[in-house]
């Protein structure tokens, strides 16, 4: 694993645990549904995660990253 490699999953990791941190707090605050807020801790990071993934994907093809 590259250093770039390394930063770029340290950069994602903290994209999506605070992504999913603070949506869940806008939903409970804004929209007072439960099923909002399962979305928030189960979906939010999941649909962050796909796209790191094609992020990643697209880098590699690009040569950006190994």
């Amino acid at each position: 694993m590259t250093l770039t490699e390394l930063t770029f999953a340290m950069f994602w990791l903290v994209v999506i645990v605070f992504g999913s941190v603070f949506f869940a707090e806008w939903a409970e605050k804004h929209t007072q549904s439960y099923a909002m807020e399962l979305f928030a801790h189960f979906g939010m990071p999941a649909l962050l995660w796909c796209g790191m993934l094609i992020l990643y994907a697209t880098l590699q093809q690009k040569g950006l990253l190994r």
